[in-house]
């Protein structure tokens, strides 16, 4: 897998005005992720508690985190990749990553108030390519 070219300042720019957008919904966006994963991903269900109250807010604690490393992207990588290490302990593999990109693209393109144009999408297209990269880096060394 090649790694994503970085993205530009106007691209983390769009990406931080986006994140804003998500804050009063980040509870339901961590709500519809895990429906939708779920859903696409049956076999995924059974590397998560049965309470998810914990685990979505870890990931919003993790998109947060995103949110803050933007204009780092060494310290965005460095990060992702120790997510990635921790996510090997917790029975994750890659292919778990595509149908979690696609819970999260749909999670936010269904939840995100307004509706991201497709522009926006792009960007969390780009964005989640990004940092998984760099999980699985991380996931594949642990």
């Amino acid at each position: 897998m090649t790694e994503p070219l970085p993205l530009s300042k106007d691209e983390r720019s769009q990406i931080r005005l986006a994140f804003m957008r998500l804050v009063p919904v980040a509870d339901e966006i961590s709500v519809a992720l895990y429906r939708r994963l779920f859903e696409i991903a049956p076999e995924a269900r059974a590397l998560f508690p049965e309470d998810l109250t914990e685990q979505r807010a870890k990931l919003i604690q993790m998109l947060i985190m995103v949110a803050g490393s933007l204009e780092e992207s060494e310290i965005l990588g460095k990060l992702a990749r120790e997510s990635g290490a921790r996510h090997r302990g917790y029975g994750a593999k890659p292919e778990h990553f595509e149908p979690v990109g696609a819970a999260l693209l749909y999670a936010v393109q269904t939840t995100a108030v307004p509706t991201p144009s497709a522009d926006e999408m792009a960007l969390w297209v780009r964005l989640y390519s990004h940092v998984s990269y760099h999980m699985l880096a991380g996931l594949e060394a642990a």
